[in-house]
């Protein structure tokens, strides 16, 4: 019988920042920042992704099952709408002294109890020893105990509460993550080839207004292989870079003070802010670096027009955003009606819905592997 991996994630303080009352209706739904993209990568990879929630306020009767349902049918349809559906969401309504007799039934089934992981198991046939719980509180980390699973602490929610009363309470988190996309990287690494371990990657932002997924589905990939990443920003000082839905970054260098050859590649975001890249000398001369530096030089959506002001795309095939394709043409490249292009040392991407096959042909690229007809994401290059 074949046994798969699982991640266990909790609901509330996790996945979804929680309101100030209880989450009660669909409109409230709001999910941390990158959680949709972390869910996707743990798809990719070959995890089941499990939601198992405590909702004892059904319990309590604060709110019914009428709320609960429409919130997590909610939750499905929006990650579903970014590649990153969920196989389950299972949750108890248990609370002992409940008016309703079905929701004083079945206390196993409230975390830390094992009920619900055991459920999920013999419906996707999981082996849970070889999974993963990720939660904001002690619960899940005592859940992860009770059934064998490494448990991850995200320090969103509850979780700089719960850290402390965890080690006041002996119990030790295999992994504490800043937030789901972090345990995601972690978890991936734990299981996974590194087939990019040793390696740097630069990430260049602009200040305002980057595509967030050009961002996080390549880096969470990147990262998931075993890459190290670092992120360029205008500066100067610690300035975050702000996407266009309103995702922060904190730089780890400025645009001016990055220097190429201490990365093994150095890959460009698009957005509306980007465009004004191909102004910025600094980061021309990042990609001019790099290049002579026989590093990987990768762009996406807008930002191939940087590499294009710099020359570097004269007679290479690329790709871009629609809006860029002239520009490219003007400077000498070689369109190609394809998501994601490869030449050489040299990658570009047409927009956000080509972001993983983007990464894959940066690993690819970084690792040497031989150019291949690129088959995925193959679509016009002029979005409708």
């Amino acid at each position: 019988m074949l046994h798969k991996r699982a991640v266990f994630l909790d609901r509330d303080g996790t996945l979804l920042i929680p309101p100030e009352e209880y989450l009660a209706k669909a409109d409230q739904v709001r999910f941390y920042p990158g959680v949709p993209e972390a869910l996707a990568i743990l798809k990719s990879k070959g995890f089941r992704r499990v939601v198992v929630s405590n909702q004892a306020a059904v319990g309590r009767g604060v709110i019914s099952e009428m709320n609960v349902l429409p919130v997590h049918n909610h939750m499905k349809r929006l990650l579903s709408e970014r590649g990153a559906d969920l196989d389950a969401i299972l949750y108890s309504p248990y609370f002992p002294a409940a008016g309703h007799p079905e929701h004083r039934r079945r206390p196993q089934d409230r975390k830390p109890e094992p009920g619900l992981f055991e459920e999920a198991a013999r419906m996707f046939r999981l082996s849970l020893k070889d999974s993963f719980v990720v939660g904001d509180s002690l619960v899940d980390l005592q859940s992860a105990r009770r059934i064998g699973a490494r448990g991850v602490l995200v320090l969103t929610g509850k979780g700089p509460e719960t850290q402390r009363e965890a080690a006041a309470a002996g119990v030790s988190p295999d992994f504490v993550a800043a937030d789901v996309p972090a345990a995601a990287v972690w978890i991936c690494r734990q299981v996974l080839d590194q087939p990019l371990a040793g390696k740097k990657i630069l990430f260049v932002l602009a200040g305002r207004d980057f595509q967030e997924t050009e961002y996080l589905v390549p880096r969470l990939n990147l990262e998931a292989w075993g890459a190290e990443v670092d992120v360029a920003g205008p500066g100067p000082g610690p300035d975050e870079c702000v996407g266009g839905g309103g995702l922060r970054v904190k730089p780890d260098v400025t645009h001016q003070s990055a220097d190429a050859a201490k990365y093994d590649a150095v890959v460009f975001v698009g957005g509306g802010g980007a465009r004004s890249l191909s102004r910025c000398e600094y980061c021309r001369g990042l990609a001019r670096k790099a290049y002579e530096s026989k590093k990987v030089v990768a762009a996406i959506c807008v930002a191939p027009a940087i590499l294009a002001a710099e020359k570097l795309l004269y007679r290479k095939s690329a790709v871009a955003w629609h809006t860029e394709l002239s520009e490219l043409r003007k400077q000498g490249a070689r369109i190609v009606p394809r998501g994601v292009v490869r030449d050489d040392l040299i990658v570009t991407a047409a927009g956000p819905r080509d972001a993983e096959p983007f990464a894959d042909a940066v690993r690819a690229a970084l690792q040497g592997e031989p150019q291949i007809e690129m088959t995925v994401a193959t679509r016009a290059v002029n979005p409708t």
